[in-house]
């Protein structure tokens, strides 16, 4: 399977508890939408979500994209509770690829993290 991203291959990631797939060249990752879920608990996303910022700057700009399983265009996403992380999603068969680094981002969404966003939130309101 292609990346949606990038000209190379994904590879499939070996796990009994998910099913993923990582971009042999871009580091980013496919998931289904169940396995975002079960990662973020098992803690193994910094495990297997590498943190190449330099494939991660270059891919981000990356908009237009096809999904590698069902060859659909795929959605431009922003993470509801952290704003600075984007992802693409199917809207045909619920899976989402992450560029490098931003799923482990997602996933160690840390209590520091919360109550920045907080305040920014609160900050924001005052203004209004």
């Amino acid at each position: 399977m292609k990346c949606p991203k990038c000209p190379n291959n994904l590879i499939e990631i070996k796990n009994d508890a998910f099913s993923a797939m990582k971009c042999q060249g871009c580091s980013g990752l496919w998931l289904d939408s169940d396995a975002i879920e079960l990662i973020k608990k098992s803690n193994d996303a910094v495990i297997i979500d590498s943190d190449n910022s330099h494939a991660a700057a270059v891919y981000n700009e990356v908009t237009e994209t096809k999904c590698p399983e069902c060859l659909q265009s795929m959605i431009r996403m922003i993470d509801k509770d952290q704003h600075h992380i984007g992802y693409e999603a199917c809207s045909d068969c619920n899976s989402v690829f992450f560029d490098s680094g931003e799923f482990k981002d997602l996933a160690d969404h840390t209590i520091l993290e919360k109550i920045k966003q907080t305040i920014e939130t609160v900050a924001s309101n005052l203004k209004n």
